[in-house]
């Protein structure tokens, strides 16, 4: 059995069991995925929307902090901008946001700026890391397993039904 990049599946598990750097990028794709959902079911989703948006900052800024990268141009009058704009865009009433904000709202945006977080350190690792053995392809199969398997265990755990795929015809 060969894998699509002209290696054989022993070569590819060989590859995924030794480098540390994949698995790295794996746990914090799957504290990402998981740490977002939460924080959609602990306040609203456009909260957690606009957490996200500024997705890229917290990818740039630990840049110039810890690897002496220089700030690119208008960094901050970019996020200045985009928080100002996003926040225009996301909330309609602010009547509900300062009388309805809870301590479960406040758990959810701490749990989405988490998620963001670690998007950012994924970022990161990817652009630091010499993944030479690793193409795309193999990062993508690696990191589909550990999402099925980290779900399916979440799943199990919490006692999820699973009779709606019962209903799914192979024509979608």
């Amino acid at each position: 059995l060969h894998w699509r990049d002209g290696m054989r599946m022993r070569q590819v598990w060989d590859i995924l069991r030794r480098d540390r750097v994949l698995w790295g990028l794996a746990f914090f794709v799957v504290v990402r995925s998981v740490t977002n959902l939460i924080s959609i079911e602990l306040t609203q989703a456009v909260w957690v929307q606009l957490i996200n948006i500024l997705t890229p900052f917290p990818v740039a800024l630990p840049g110039v902090w810890f690897f002496d990268q220089p700030v690119p141009h208008y960094t901050y009058r970019a996020l200045v901008l985009s928080t100002l704009g996003a926040v225009l865009m996301l909330v309609q009433d602010w009547s509900r946001v300062w009388a309805g904000f809870t301590l479960r709202d406040g758990l959810g945006l701490l749990m989405a700026v988490f998620s963001t977080l670690a998007l950012a350190t994924y970022f990161q690792m990817v652009r630091r890391s010499r993944l030479r053995q690793a193409s795309g392809g193999l990062i993508m199969f690696q990191q589909g397993i550990a999402m099925a398997l980290t779900y399916l265990v979440l799943s199990v755990g919490f006692g999820e039904s699973w009779g709606a795929w019962g209903t799914v015809s192979a024509m979608g």
